[in-house]
C-alpha cells in the first residue's frame, strides 16, 4: 500500500519514493493486488497506521483499481476498516473500483455501508469531491493533492 501525492507531471505518485509532502487531512491510499485471505489483516494494519499517525486526518480514499479480486476475507477487512475508520470521526471512500471487486462490494451489501455516494470513478474525481469539505479551517496552505509539495531537505555538513 503506498501514499499517493501530485508529482510534476500533474498524476498522482507514490509520496515516499518521489520525495513528496502528503495531505494533511486526505491520505489518498493505493493497494496492489488482490484482497485476501492471505493480505487482508495488512490492509486493516495499514489503515490503521495511518489513521495513529497523522493526527489531522479527516478523510482517507483507497484507489482500489488495482485490487484484482477480493475473497470474503477481503470484504470483511474493508467492512471492519470502514466501520473502524469513521467510528474514529474519518470518512473513508474508494475510487477506481473494478467491476469484480464491484459485484462482490454489491452482492456483500458493502456497497451500502460505503455509501454509494463515497465511490467515485477516478481517482481526482475523489479528491474533488472530498477536498474543500476536509480543509475547511485548515492549516494546509498548499495541498499535496492539488499542488506539487517536495519535501524540502536539510542542506548536508560540508566535511573538512
Amino acid at each position: 500500500m503506498v501514499d499517493l501525492s501530485l508529482d510534476v507531471d500533474r498524476t498522482l505518485h507514490d509520496a515516499v519514493a518521489g520525495g513528496l509532502q502528503e495531505c494533511m487531512y486526505i491520505d489518498v491510499v493505493r493497494f496492489d493486488g488482490p484482497l485476501f485471505f492471505a493480505n487482508a489483516s495488512y490492509l486493516e494494519d495499514q489503515i490503521r497506521d495511518r489513521r495513529r499517525s497523522k493526527k489531522d486526518l479527516k478523510h482517507i480514499i483507497i484507489s482500489a483499481g488495482s485490487i484484482s479480486d477480493i475473497d470474503s476475507s477481503g470484504e470483511e477487512a474493508l467492512s471492519l476498516t470502514v466501520d473502524r475508520v469513521r467510528s474514529a470521526g474519518i470518512d473513508i471512500s474508494l475510487c477506481a473500483v473494478n467491476r469484480s471487486v464491484m459485484k462482490v462490494l454489491k452482492q456483500t451489501h458493502l456497497i451500502v455501508k460505503i455509501g454509494e455516494d463515497h465511490i467515485y470513478a477516478t481517482i481526482e474525481n475523489a479528491i474533488n469531491a472530498v477536498h474543500h469539505q476536509t480543509h475547511v479551517g485548515g492549516e494546509e496552505k498548499n495541498c499535496p493533492l492539488k499542488t506539487v509539495c517536495r519535501i524540502s531537505q536539510s542542506p548536508q555538513k560540508m566535511e573538512n
